[in-house]
């Protein structure tokens, strides 16, 4: 999956494993935010590895796909 948009502020793109840290430390390990989605908190970065490398899987499908957000001047 090559799929990318971008805006003047933000990049949409695929997952990579190497957003794992990111995701982990940023949002997935807490519980005040992960209340607002359907799983809950992660109890570890590999927890957060293998949900990444599940959607990058995923890809593969023409109907499936999960954004990373990114801004563009970070």
């Amino acid at each position: 999956m090559k799929l990318r948009l971008e805006t003047e502020r933000l990049i949409l793109r695929p997952w990579d494993v190497d957003d794992a840290e990111g995701m982990f430390y940023g949002w997935a390990n807490d519980p005040e935010v992960t209340k607002y989605v359907t799983w809950n908190p992660h109890e570890d970065i590999e927890l957060t590895k293998l949900i990444i490398s599940n959607w990058i899987k995923e890809y593969a499908k023409p109907e499936r796909i999960n954004f990373a957000i990114v801004l563009k001047d970070s």
